[in-house]
């Protein structure tokens, strides 16, 4: 997995093998600088991240342990430190599988994609620095609204989930929801995956935005466990880039890239 800061001068990447590697880019010397060392925690550790927009903040999904943490860059030092961490005790949920944090980092949502019998679920904190949290830091992740969650077992909702730049505006892929069974108004057309748009009903959490987007002919491949559903929006959250690596429609899983404007 790899992220990177909105200027493109701080990369981070994630290795199954436990550890996470931020690099800068050094103008003077023309060269990938690391940050601080490599972040590691537990097995699976930076199967999924994210960066803010400044390269600051880094959030990495740790599937392994069923969680999240958070790590806020120290300049003065050059380390990491962690700002906190969100740990489910649900075994086999893939918790942490996707994560997104807003340009500030302070709002972070997460996917859980075989939670509840693979329906899956998606989490939404938001940054509360003034109270103490796990990692011992001057914070904690406040969670905001209930859960969202997928409508059958088999949907693995949350296996991608992307937020704008403000962090009011939020889409979660689903690989294994056909779009006739979304349960939403318009939809009755079977397809291999869904994505669904959400804004911001702030402390209540998150309100549908327009119909769901669906597509392509056969891009589950979840029974091998491949990530094979990514999802992007534009900072105003009204442009959205949808990937199913396993689309069929072009050949035999030869992939697909579907880009959407919302019109209201």
């Amino acid at each position: 997995t790899v992220s990177m800061s909105k200027d493109g001068n701080v990369v981070a990447y994630g290795a199954s093998d436990k550890y996470t590697a931020v690099y800068a880019w050094d103008e003077g010397a023309g060269d990938w600088k690391e940050r601080g060392t490599k972040i590691t925690w537990a097995s699976r550790s930076g199967r999924s991240l994210a960066l803010s927009a400044d390269g600051s903040v880094v959030a990495i999904g740790v599937t392994g342990n069923n969680g999240v943490r958070v790590y806020e860059y120290d300049s003065g030092n050059n380390q990491w430190d962690l700002r906190d961490e969100i740990i489910r005790g649900s075994n086999n949920a893939n918790v942490g599988a996707s994560v997104t944090l807003s340009s500030d980092g302070n709002t972070l949502v997460f996917g859980s994609p075989l939670s509840s019998g693979n329906r899956g679920s998606v989490e939404t904190y938001t940054w509360d620095g003034s109270a103490g949290g796990r990692g011992g830091g001057n914070g904690k992740w406040t969670k905001v609204g209930n859960d969202l969650q997928g409508v059958s077992p088999g949907d693995y909702f949350g296996t991608a989930v992307k937020l704008n730049g403000d962090g009011t505006i939020l889409a979660v892929g689903s690989p294994g929801l056909s779009s006739e069974d979304s349960g939403l108004p318009g939809q009755t057309t079977s397809t291999a995956w869904t994505v669904r748009v959400y804004e911001s009903a702030g402390p209540l959490g998150w309100q549908i935005l327009g119909t769901a987007v669906a597509g392509g002919t056969e891009a589950r491949g979840v029974n091998r466990g491949e990530p094979n559903l990514s999802v992007a929006l534009n900072a105003k959250g009204r442009m959205l880039v949808v990937g199913s690596a396993l689309n069929s429609e072009g050949g035999d899983e030869r992939g697909m890239v579907s880009v959407y404007r919302y019109n209201n």
